[in-house]
C-alpha cells in the first residue's frame, strides 16, 4: 500500500451569513490540496533546499503567499514601500518579478515527481448555499474538500465536477 502525503491551504474569506458587500470583495474561497507520495518528499525537499540556496538574496526568506504577491504588485504600482518591521517585512528587498519568479520555480519542482495532484475546490461565494450552524459547523468546505480528495484520489476513475479542478502535474 502507497502512503501519500496531502498538503493543504486555503484562500479567500467565507462567513456563514454573506452580505452582497462580503460577496463583492470576497466572490470566491478556494481549497486547495497538494498529494504526492511519502516517498518523494525528500526528493521534492531536496529540490527546495537546492532552490533556495541558488536564488538571489532578494527572494522571500518566508513562505510565500498568493496573497503576498498581490500585495507586492500593489505596492510597486503605488511606488510605495513596504514596512521593514510589518507583516511583510521578509519581502522588503524582493522584487514582484524576483517573487513570481520564486513561486514558478518552486512549482516546477513538482514535474521531477513520479507523482503529483494538485486539487482545487472553488467556492462562490453568492451562489454557495447558507450553512445553517445548527446543522453543521463551518468545516463543512474542509469536508466536502477532503471528501473529493479522497474520492477523487482512490477511485481514480471520477469526473471532476464544475466546481473542482485536478491538474495532474507527473
Amino acid at each position: 500500500m502507497t502512503v501519500h502525503f496531502a498538503f493543504g491551504d486555503e484562500n479567500g474569506s467565507y462567513q456563514k451569513a454573506r452580505s452582497y458587500r462580503f460577496t463583492q470583495r470576497y466572490p470566491y474561497f478556494i481549497r486547495s490540496t497538494l498529494l504526492i507520495r511519502a516517498d518523494e518528499w525528500q526528493t521534492l525537499r531536496d529540490r527546495m533546499d537546492a532552490l533556495r540556496s541558488t536564488v538571489a538574496a532578494t527572494t522571500p526568506s518566508a513562505e510565500i503567499k498568493w496573497a503576498h504577491l498581490w500585495q507586492l504588485k500593489r505596492f510597486e504600482n503605488r511606488r510605495e514601500r513596504i514596512d521593514p518591521k510589518g507583516h511583510m517585512s521578509f519581502l522588503c528587498n524582493c522584487t514582484f518579478a524576483d517573487a513570481l519568479q520564486y513561486v514558478e520555480q518552486s512549482l516546477s519542482a513538482l514535474h521531477d515527481l513520479k507523482y503529483a495532484r494538485v486539487i482545487l475546490t472553488v467556492s462562490h461565494n453568492g451562489s454557495c448555499p447558507r450553512i445553517n450552524a445548527t446543522t453543521r459547523d463551518g468545516t463543512w468546505q474542509h469536508e466536502r474538500h477532503l471528501r473529493f480528495v479522497c474520492g477523487r484520489h482512490f477511485a481514480g476513475t471520477k469526473p471532476p465536477s464544475a466546481k473542482r479542478v485536478l491538474y495532474d502535474l507527473s
